[in-house]
């Protein structure tokens, strides 16, 4: 009886400590700097929004890859390289996806972007996200900043929502 007791206010405990989970939010898994995009000075609204669900999407967002290698190989190397920058050891595509922001060509450097929210909205799910300008000095360059992130795989379709796209 006095075992019975213990483990059911352990139970309860337990049950107490556990957070619900929202089933309108997912968790970002990863997050690196997407070193893929091209500043084009010339170009005012050139930014970007990618969904990622398999290596061959990401081959085909990643320039400069060598395309004479073996598809197979070619995937793996884009996978292992990215997983390095997220520092996962690798990316599960049949239950991992990314998705990649950027901010577009900036006149200087220090800009990031920031994905600000991931929320299920009927059969969507949103990206909240916005470019934060640079603090105090910076490089008088053109530069494009974006954010990768690695997120549980999403089956249904994506909507970005910039939070504040024009700076």
């Amino acid at each position: 009886m006095f075992a019975a007791t213990l483990l059911s206010l352990a139970l309860a405990a337990r049950s107490d400590d556990v957070e619900p989970k929202s089933p309108n939010a997912t968790k970002i898994q990863a997050q690196a700097n997407w070193r893929y995009a091209k500043a084009s000075p010339g170009k005012r609204d050139d930014a970007q929004q990618l969904v990622i669900r398999s290596a061959a999407e990401l081959v085909t967002a990643m320039p400069s890859r060598d395309r004479d290698a073996l598809p197979a190989v070619v995937e793996k190397q884009a996978t292992t390289e990215l997983a390095t920058q997220l520092k996962v050891p690798t990316i599960d595509w049949s239950k991992q996806m990314l998705i990649v922001v950027t901010g577009g060509t900036k006149p200087r450097g220090g800009s990031r972007v920031e994905v600000t929210e991931l929320k299920q909205k009927g059969k969507a799910l949103i990206v909240s996200w916005k470019v934060h300008p640079p603090k105090g000095a910076s490089t008088a360059a053109f530069t494009h900043p974006g954010t990768v992130i690695l997120v549980q795989r999403f089956a249904g379709p994506v909507e970005f929502d910039p939070s504040n796209k024009k700076k």
